[in-house]
């Protein structure tokens, strides 16, 4: 563990690496859990899901960031800096924020509801989230009462 630790802190390249296999999957992980709550995973699984996430978002702007790379010496070193920057940005927060979006709405609109594991915490939030119309809870107090509630 101190033989990475010294390798992060003496070469930037390294830290810099790291951070592009962990961000973009974290950033999709931690707003896809913000749309959809209830998912619990372990710690595990939350890294092997970054990890996994973070390489199709890193192999999707693949390409693209071939393409900038090869303009390097046909631009001015400001646009190419210009172009870098955005190509970071997008390929480490934009992309992943737009991804979960999208399989957030997907889910929601059920395409991807028999797809996966079920995303409801318990049977109660599935059975108010699948059913469209009206519902009814009746609260039997101690005191002998009753209480309705249309939902």
């Amino acid at each position: 563990m101190s033989s990475l630790l010294k390798l992060l802190t003496t070469t930037p390249q390294a830290l810099v690496l790291l951070l592009f296999l962990l961000v973009p999957g974290f950033v999709f992980i931690r707003v896809f859990d913000n749309l959809l709550p209830g998912v619990r995973r372990s710690f595990a699984q939350q890294v092997i899901d970054i990890v996994c996430w973070s390489f199709t978002i890193l192999a999707v702007w693949l390409l693209p960031a071939l393409v900038v790379f090869g303009l390097s010496q046909r631009v001015s070193g400001g646009l190419f800096y210009l172009l870098l920057g955005a190509l970071i940005l997008l390929g480490v927060f934009g992309t992943p924020i737009l991804l979960a979006y999208t399989f957030y709405r997907l889910y929601v609109r059920g395409t991807l509801k028999n797809w996966g594991t079920h995303q409801s915490p318990t049977s109660w939030d599935w059975f108010f989230s699948n059913r469209k119309g009206n519902h009814y809870v009746r609260f039997h107090l101690k005191e002998g009462t009753t209480l309705g509630i249309r939902l």
